[in-house]
């Protein structure tokens, strides 16, 4: 098999000079059937394939032609070759390569490669090419994106979406939670979710109400982040404009929602956001700001009144252990005012708490004497 060598170097110095299209293509076709002829189990097997295509990029360099080169040298990183080549390769496609082509190519590289480290550094490579040229970031959102979705390597489907996380833009985050469910791992969605409150992206409200409609929060960590931003969301500066205040309101809304979620009769989710819920207002030192998020939870409209009801069902009214579990919102509510009051903004959800539990008695204890008076529950 040693004539493989001679005869491939022959065929590449007699096609390589030609400054013509299908030049390139030719020494590729060459590699790829040296590739498929050699046995790699001997050492100097593999020297002799190496110094081939090591010969056959300095061969190739000398063309100019934008296309055949930077497909030529992405199609290289699929060899198992040594680190100085895929250095090269790298090399070549950030400083030598046309920026549109080495980018369409290292792409189309990352979706399919099953190599996490090459997977890496394509997508790297396309990052910094964009930079460098002052491209922006659209084409490698797109590819981390596609990547996210479409490679089957749990590591580099990870890779893909750490950095688009580390973009942090509304675009790269909508790429990300386009393509989360291709994770199956609720920790992929954590650090999902996690990012994106901890980040600055534009229109954070939307970027969370999205991963609630693509049904990633989840987990409990999950739901108490995404709860507490809604919170934090909800506050309204002092010098706010309408949209300002409008977003505001839309958060507090998702927040009243999430806090009175059910299923099955039951609260999914007041038990640990109530705590969060308290949090968040024990540490606000301004309690005006989150007016909108204190009416919404204590609007009985958007919830508090089925909760209310729940709580005064006629199995609490006979003695017996009620259907849902959920905290003591009297307590709770009561701790809110009483530090808001404290701040010099006094709140009234206690009040509005009592008034619907005193109406939900009454109502129900009223409705069971009507019914013993009547011999109507016999």
């Amino acid at each position: 098999m040693r004539f493989l060598k001679p005869a491939a170097l022959f065929a590449i110095h007699a096609v390589a000079p030609f400054e013509i299209p299908w030049a390139v293509s030719a020494v590729a076709k060459i590699i790829d059937a040296y590739s498929s002829r050699a046995t790699f189990e001997a050492p100097h097997t593999s020297k002799d394939f190496h110094d081939v295509v090591r010969r056959a990029c300095q061969l190739v360099k000398a063309h100019k032609e934008s296309g055949s080169l930077e497909k030529f040298f992405v199609r290289l990183l699929k060899y198992n070759l040594p680190a100085d080549i895929n250095d090269n390769v790298f090399k070549f496609l950030i400083e030598d390569a046309h920026p549109y082509e080495a980018r369409l190519n290292l792409a189309h590289f990352s979706k399919h490669t099953k190599n996490p480290l090459l997977a890496e550094r394509a997508m790297d490579a396309i990052l910094k090419l964009e930079a460098d040229n002052n491209l922006g970031n659209a084409a490698s959102i797109d590819c981390l994106g596609k990547v996210l979705v479409l490679n089957d390597t749990l590591a580099i489907k990870k890779k893909a979406l750490e950095k688009l996380c580390a973009i942090g833009s509304k675009e790269a985050y909508r790429q990300a939670i386009d393509g989360i469910q291709a994770i199956s791992n609720s920790k992929a969605q954590e650090y999902l979710i996690n990012s994106i409150v901890q980040s600055q992206a534009d229109d954070k409200l939307s970027l969370l109400l999205k991963c609630q409609s693509q049904g990633i929060v989840v987990s409990t960590p999950s739901k108490r982040k995404v709860f507490a931003a809604f919170c934090e969301l909800s506050k309204i500066p002092d010098d706010a404009d309408t949209n300002v205040k409008a977003s505001a309101r839309k958060a507090a809304e998702a927040a009243a929602k999430m806090f009175y979620e059910t299923k099955d009769g039951k609260y999914l989710n007041m038990g640990d956001l109530a705590q969060v819920l308290l949090g968040v207002s024990q540490r606000n030192l301004s309690p005006a700001s989150m007016k909108p998020l204190f009416a919404a939870v204590s609007n009985p409209e958007k919830g508090l009144r089925a909760f209310v009801e729940a709580e005064f069902s006629e199995a609490r009214l006979q003695g017996k252990t009620p259907a849902i579990t959920t905290p003591d919102l009297r307590v709770v509510f009561g701790k809110i005012d009483a530090e808001n009051a404290e701040k010099g903004c006094e709140t009234p959800l206690k009040k509005i708490y009592i008034g619907l539990c005193s109406a939900a008695v009454r109502v129900r204890a009223t409705s069971r004497d009507y019914a013993t008076a009547f011999d109507l529950d016999k």
